[in-house]
């Protein structure tokens, strides 16, 4: 596939609002995801792939907020691992785990997070 840049778009209460596989070199950027609707784990974004930007996203109100992804106990690593991705200036409010890194996501850049009080 080819990369996908996803910019400037607002997701509200859904159970999961961006998940991309194999998205390798796609960005995440300046987006807004708010609430969740019900379900097993609701998140922001749940990605995999190769040297993805995820840069200034405003999280608020939900349990996770980026699932950097390597592997699941259903699939394996069938649906991909995450590697070298850049987690940048992302900001998040009423988020319980903020950052979820799954065990073998490896080259993680990880810069300037902001956590509302």
């Amino acid at each position: 596939m080819q990369p996908v840049r996803y910019e400037d778009n607002t997701f509200l209460n859904n159970q999961v609002h961006l998940t991309a596989i194999l998205a390798d070199e796609s960005q995440f950027v300046n987006n807004t995801f708010k609430g969740t609707g019900p379900g097993l784990v609701p998140i922001g974004i749940g990605v995999t792939g190769d040297d993805i930007l995820i840069f200034k996203n405003d999280f608020s109100d939900m349990p996770r907020g980026i699932q950097l992804v390597g592997g699941c106990p259903e699939h394996g690593t069938f649906l991909g691992i995450t590697t070298n991705p850049k987690v940048i200036a992302n900001r998040f409010c009423g988020v319980d785990q903020p950052i979820v890194i799954d065990p073998l996501v490896t080259g993680v850049k990880e810069h300037a997070t902001k956590i509302c009080p």
